[in-house]
């Protein structure tokens, strides 16, 4: 994230981690989760290939992937950046939770303002964060200046 959030970031980044590291980079909804929408926000990432833990002397206990992220410009011109993290950082901050109660703590807004600020986004509040996808997000931060 420091790499994606600098004021320069790499024009490309090639990284080699654990598998299953990889596929929560790339999780979709309903298995998304924070670092998946901040990577795919902030650019693009592909599994570019898999390497299998017996290529390695001694062998490690897991798989690897090599990624390839790429970061892109796409949606920070839709939407500010800080105000966009504020609102994952919120709506992830317990996983197990609903949206509504997420928001309504994280963002220290009353449940009603959260019920029609979710309502306008076509969210319902019992969702949980991991079912939104990127662009829920961008939509909600979006929008938030409507929050009081």
């Amino acid at each position: 994230m420091l790499f994606l959030e600098a004021p320069t970031p790499p024009l490309e980044m090639i990284l080699m981690v654990q598998k299953e590291v990889g596929q929560r980079v790339r999780a979709t909804p309903p298995d998304s989760n924070k670092l998946a929408i901040f990577c795919q926000f902030y650019s693009q990432v592909k599994i570019i290939a898999s390497i299998n833990r017996n290529n390695f002397w001694p062998a490690p206990k897991v798989d690897s992937v090599i990624l390839k992220i790429t970061p892109v410009a796409k949606y920070q011109k839709q939407v500010n950046s800080k105000g966009f993290a504020q609102i994952v950082k919120a709506g992830f901050s317990q996983p197990r939770k609903q949206l509504l109660n997420n928001f309504s703590v994280g963002l220290n807004q009353p449940k009603e303002s959260i019920l029609k600020w979710l309502a306008k986004n076509k969210i319902t509040p019992t969702q949980r964060a991991q079912t939104l996808a990127l662009e829920n997000w961008i939509s909600l931060a979006q929008t938030s200046n409507q929050l009081p």
